[in-house]
């Protein structure tokens, strides 16, 4: 009882938050006080289960404070920032697989907290549901993912079987697209019905077959919502994006139009692929952010997300852009890895197939598709529950 209200109150602490080389939480401050107790206590490079994406980590750490010598233009207490991005993350998930280690149902707690989080960080605030707008925006992006998160605890501790799970995912998915948000809605819909087919078929859990299947039945999913827009029976959400499009059918558009800022990053990682521009660096004459509106092809005055700094909206795209090619490769090694480890336990009983593959969505999308501050909220939860998981299917000691 006492873990799993500690797992809880950690994630639900980092609503509460004050200035310290930018904004940290209470739950960040209590992992710098205990971070060497627990890098010591858990001895993460010594550990089968944790040595690679520790060694990860700490490469990445690294470039970073190399890369920070070089951004002349750029303050050091900018890119002291992404380097405590990354400090916070690995104390996160050791702080997790530490709590968590002998029952993973146990991070099911902390989903339930990181749910408590976010719907208490919009009654908190100053938010308002007076119109179509704001009850978007507020279903968007306070009520569809503290659902997902407090359904994890739901997934993890609930006896039902593997085909009930997966069914009421699938219902979800579909009732979110059809409320407007079509992202989460994918996140639940798309894990509920593989897992109705992966989990009573074996033959299906081998990557060259699943990977596929995914593949083509997310672009299934993907034609189906674009018919339902094109033809008027989805009309909440982004469908203006959908019904401008010049070739509504490939993603890659739409890609285009909704994730503007990943290419933009691209554009600024080509520019200095070297050491990058620096975390929060500016963005010179606003030239990136110009260049998202010609990428979204629109007109009208440009707005600025984070001040005058560059776009990042993209993890993965994030670190080549700020901190050049070695920390874009040692990214993605982290995203390979964790999504390896995703495959490798696909042969995981049927009950745990289901959360293994929503937070396996999860962590795809918010790797390649959410800004830096993921890294350190969201991601570790997701890597260390497929950590776990891994390790149950193949047997390991832990």
């Amino acid at each position: 009882m006492v873990k799993k209200l500690l797992l809880f109150l950690f994630e639900f602490g980092f609503l509460l938050k004050f200035q310290f080389i930018g904004e940290v939480s209470v739950s960040e401050l209590f992992l710098l006080i205990i971070g060497f107790s627990l890098i010591s206590d858990v001895q993460p490079f010594r550990h089968q289960l944790l040595r690679t994406i520790s060694i990860l980590y700490f490469f990445l750490f690294v470039i970073q404070l190399v890369a920070s010598a070089f951004h002349t233009d750029n303050p050091f207490s900018n890119d002291l920032k992404g380097i405590a991005i990354t400090v916070m993350s690995f104390l996160h998930v050791l702080f997790l697989y530490k709590n968590c280690r002998d029952d993973y149902r146990l991070l099911g707690y902390a989903f339930a907290g990181s749910a408590a989080y976010i719907m208490c960080d919009w009654l908190l605030g100053d938010k308002q549901l007076g119109n179509a707008v704001e009850q978007l925006i507020f279903f968007k992006f306070t009520l569809a993912p503290a659902t997902g998160a407090m359904m994890m605890l739901w997934l993890l501790y609930a006896n039902f079987s593997n085909a009930i799970k997966s069914i009421v995912y699938i219902l979800l998915g579909a009732l979110f697209v059809t409320l407007g948000t079509r992202s989460f809605g994918s996140f639940f819909f798309l894990p509920g019905a593989f897992s109705l087919l992966i989990a009573n078929y074996k033959s299906l859990r081998d990557y060259r077959v699943v990977l596929p299947i995914m593949l083509i039945g997310g672009y299934s999913f993907y034609c189906l919502y674009t018919y339902l827009v094109l033809n008027g029976e989805i009309t909440s959400g982004n469908t203006f994006q959908t019904l401008n499009l010049a070739n509504p059918y490939n993603p890659v558009y739409l890609l285009i139009s909704g994730r503007t800022e990943i290419f933009a990053q691209w554009v600024a990682f080509t520019q200095k692929p070297l050491w990058g521009w620096g975390s929060w660096a500016d963005d010179p004459n606003m030239y990136f952010h110009r260049l998202m509106t010609i990428f979204k092809d629109v007109e009208g005055k440009v707005v600025l997300d984070n001040e005058d700094s560059l776009p990042n909206h993209s993890i993965i795209m994030g670190a080549g852009m700020t901190h050049g090619i070695l920390a874009l490769v040692t990214m993605f090694s982290i995203f390979v890895l964790i999504v390896k480890r995703s495959f490798q336990s696909l042969y995981a009983r049927p009950h745990l197939v289901l959360p293994l593959l929503f937070v396996t969505v999860d962590f795809f999308w918010n790797m390649w598709f959410s800004p830096p501050s993921t890294f350190r909220y969201n991601i570790p939860m997701d890597m260390v529950l497929i950590l776990l998981i891994f390790a149950e299917t193949k047997k390991k000691e832990i």
